[in-house]
């Protein structure tokens, strides 16, 4: 299970205990934000004692999405955001994870084998089916996007063969990066907020 790391923690931390407490394997989601990369940094130096028997710390990389999007919370806003990819390589009493929105981070400043990333998997082999049944390549899409609606048997077709599933695919096999030592794992970044890249 996941919990959400939410300021000031201590209802997060107080979840993860009572998971940890029943036996259950629990994951900490922590979004990385140009204001809370001071509190990863923080807790990757001096890790908090609620964090002891967590499985993994995932960092999910903030997309300016929603009701509020702000440019200024993109992480390579911060000064800091190298410092914090290159704690994140070390080892833990935990597992250090990322979403793949964090690819061009990952590849710029840690040193990982190429067998432990995946680049932006949006239509490649996940999608997002909204609360109001419609599909998307990925789920930071349904504000850019027209929703594709679930009928009885139409799943399939529209992986396969809908534009907006065809184009994402098509723009994450377009090199945008000709040159770069480390494409071939990255492969550009995010082709839906390329502001959100780190390089």
């Amino acid at each position: 299970m996941a919990v959400s790391a939410y300021e000031p923690y201590d209802d997060s931390f107080d979840a993860i205990q009572k998971l940890i407490d029943y036996g259950i394997r629990t994951n900490i989601h922590f979004l990385l934000t140009s204001e809370s990369v001071d509190t990863a940094i923080k807790w990757l130096e001096n890790p908090p004692r609620a964090l002891k028997n967590v499985n993994a710390i995932i960092f999910l990389n903030y997309k300016p999405v929603g009701r509020n999007p702000r440019q200024d919370l993109l992480v390579k806003s911060s000064p800091k955001h190298a410092a914090f990819f290159l704690l994140a390589g070390r080892k833990y009493p935990f597992k250090v994870g990322f979403d793949s929105c964090s690819i061009s981070g990952i590849t710029r400043f840690m040193r990982v084998a190429s067998i432990f990333i995946e680049r932006c998997e949006a239509g490649r082999f996940s999608m997002y089916i909204s609360e109001d049944n419609k599909m998307y390549p990925c789920s930071f899409m349904e504000d850019k996007t027209e929703g594709v609606p679930v009928s009885k048997d139409n799943i399939q077709a529209v992986w396969q063969a809908h534009s907006s599933f065809t184009s994402i695919r098509s723009q994450l096999s377009e090199s945008k990066c000709s040159g770069c030592a480390v494409y071939d794992d990255c492969f550009s970044g995010c082709p839906i907020f390329p502001e959100i890249n780190l390089c």
